[in-house]
């Protein structure tokens, strides 16, 4: 039985559940995801089997062809084992995996850095960040891997803002400032949790084993508002946690701005060079059109919450 779903602005029809808004299945999905039956065993893809673009311990990643990608997770220890392929430049997903994989982790794998490349090939633009939304609008957080995106979010989160998407912001360049609902979940290491007051044990894991994958957790955000889309009027970029006491924020002119904007294009499997020209007119957008932040964080994380209430105390119109 299958469900579509909307996520990134794309229609998904999937036989397996995935954390994201329902919808009918009314027209044509531009993606389909396949779950083969499981198998007793398997073996590794040969590395003459395409382009071999990454491998490590747990993770390979094939160019077959053009628009034929592959993905492979082997746990040589457990030998848990899981196969996807992008075919027809991602228009269809096929997954395979063994009978004690861990299935539970595979919508997780899919919707984050694996579907990116879809997004770019199909003429979007993808940004390394997350959305709220607040009563004066929509907020758009950016920062490298490690810089507090998902944490700051779950602080302004508590403030009483609605989360649209966590880790990846989708744009359409013929709309450059409205970005698309993504999963519905929010992201969260563990000492971040403790520092906002949750208790991390009462939140599921991202992924499985705890012990080779780490401990982040999820929110899961079934009571946000089912919005597809949101117009960014506010833009934060956080720099590498500094030993300051208070957030500093400084509001980049338009020049300055896109820059930052563009170091943070999310690239996901790196397949291929993204489009410099499809990210920079998106860029340019933004800067224009919204206030855009570089923001200094103290390396506390007791200053979550003061971050969060700094960002929506900062001015909605950039310079003009």
């Amino acid at each position: 039985m299958t469900q579509d779903y909307l996520v990134y602005g794309w229609r998904l029809r999937s036989d397996m559940v995935l954390p994201c808004v329902k919808c009918l299945e009314d027209s044509e999905p531009d993606c389909i995801i396949q779950t083969l039956a499981p198998l007793d065993h398997a073996q590794p893809s040969p590395r003459d089997v395409g382009k071999l673009m990454r491998t490590d311990s747990l993770e390979s990643v094939w160019q077959i062809t053009e628009d034929h990608w592959r993905v492979e997770y082997h746990d040589a220890l457990s030998q848990h084992w899981l196969r996807i392929d992008f075919t027809q430049a991602g228009r269809q997903i096929t997954i395979h995996f063994t009978r004690d994989a861990i299935v539970e982790n595979i919508p997780f794998l899919l919707l984050a850095g694996l579907f990116a490349p879809i997004l770019w090939k199909a003429g979007r633009v993808c940004l390394h960040g997350g959305v709220v939304n607040t009563n004066q609008g929509g907020i758009l957080i950016l920062g490298d891997s490690g810089a507090g995106k998902s944490s700051t979010l779950t602080a302004l989160l508590q403030l009483g803002c609605e989360v649209l998407t966590d880790d990846i912001a989708v744009f359409d360049p013929s709309q450059p400032c409205v970005v698309f609902h993504g999963p519905s979940y929010l992201r969260l290491w563990h000492d971040s949790a403790v520092a906002l007051g949750i208790d991390p044990t009462s939140l599921p894991l991202v992924f499985r084993p705890e012990e080779l994958v780490g401990n982040k957790r999820y929110i899961e955000l079934k009571n946000q508002n089912a919005a597809t889309s949101l117009q960014i009027n506010r833009i934060y970029i956080l720099a590498v946690r500094s030993n300051i006491e208070q957030p500093i924020f400084c509001l980049l002119a338009p020049v300055l701005a896109v820059p930052y904007l563009l170091k943070n294009r999310f690239r996901g499997l790196r397949l291929e060079e993204v489009v410099y020209a499809q990210a920079l007119g998106v860029c340019v957008a933004l800067a224009n059109q919204c206030a855009v932040y570089l923001v200094q964080t103290p390396a506390n994380l007791g200053s979550l919450t003061r971050i969060a209430q700094g960002i929506l105390e900062q001015p909605v119109k950039s310079l003009e």
